[in-house]
């Protein structure tokens, strides 16, 4: 992995800004895409054991994504985040192979394996 990059900010407190960030996630795929073609490949750093690495890897952070996590409705907040998760990594991108689910200061500590496990 040559780098990892996520956007500032992780927790949304309104569903019109938790829509926002996954337009931004959408926008910063695209340009590292279209940036990462043009990207010479350093055997050093961009392969190992005879494989080609993901030059760019992008971190997400599930906060971003619903502004209404709640740790007694743990479903509704699985549904809603799967949903947007799946939206994102349905998009079709070229050189951002790896994605982090990051999961940081949030209430429900289940949610993101749940939401691995149902994509």
């Amino acid at each position: 992995m040559g780098f990892t990059i996520d956007l500032l900010g992780e927790a949304v407190i309104t569903e019109t800004e938790a829509e926002s960030y996954l337009q931004s996630y959408f926008e910063l795929i695209t340009q590292l895409s279209n940036q990462a073609q043009k990207w010479s490949t350093i055997p050093e750093i961009d392969t190992a054991d005879g494989e080609d690495l993901a030059k760019v890897q992008v971190s997400v952070k599930l906060t971003a994504f619903y502004s209404q996590f709640d740790p007694i409705d743990p479903e509704g907040s699985k549904v809603k985040v799967c949903d947007r998760i799946r939206t994102l990594l349905d998009t079709p991108r070229k050189n951002v192979q790896r994605y982090t689910l990051i999961w940081n200061n949030m209430p429900i500590r289940t949610l993101p394996y749940l939401s691995y496990k149902n994509y």
